[in-house]
């Protein structure tokens, strides 16, 4: 085991930290080779090793639960009841959809304007599709006031017309929820 020299081994004095430094790689094989003399400190190395790789081992469980969850984007909409105005927007996260829009409607510029709850419109794992779909929405909904001279609760464009990738966006939404 790279950093974990026989004496120390066969002394017990082995850290979770010289475990980890040799990676894992034959770990098992190390404590076969270079297991002590029985009866000098024989439980004691063996026990402390079993203690570091329990330790070491509940680490990397966890590692793949934590990188497992991938952003998904939404787009969600919220219409005052007075007005009838509907607003578009977008967000993503790492939680269900419904729950990343929950998150994103806490504190949201829009509800001290008489705009109700946020509701989910569409979920997907493509950022480009949803930029698109927030713009087709915004567009729906009699466009953006201050940029189109609309009548939507948005004031101003989810994706301007002079951005180079509106097309590729407009696409992106297209292709995956239709016209």
């Amino acid at each position: 085991m790279a950093g974990v020299g026989a004496q120390r081994l066969a002394s017990g004095n082995v850290s979770a930290m010289d475990l980890a430094d040799a990676g894992g790689q034959g770990l098992m094989t190390g404590i076969m080779v270079m297991s002590p003399v029985k009866g000098v400190g024989a439980v004691s190395t063996e026990t402390k090793i079993a203690e570091a790789v329990d330790v070491n081992a509940a680490k990397a469980a966890t590692v793949p639960e934590q990188s497992a969850k991938a952003t998904t984007y939404q787009t969600y909409t919220k219409t005052n009841p007075d007005t009838g105005e509907v607003y578009t927007g977008r967000t993503s996260g790492t939680g269900t959809p419904e729950e990343n829009v929950k998150a994103r409607d806490q504190g949201h510029h829009m509800n001290d304007k008489g705009f109700g709850p946020a509701q989910l419109d569409k979920s997907s794992s493509n950022p480009d599709a949803i930029r698109g779909r927030e713009q087709q929405m915004i567009d729906a909904n009699g466009g953006a006031k201050k940029s189109d001279g609309g009548t939507s609760g948005n004031a101003i464009r989810g994706v301007s017309k002079s951005n180079p990738k509106a097309e590729q966006y407009k696409q992106a939404s297209t292709k995956e929820f239709g016209g």
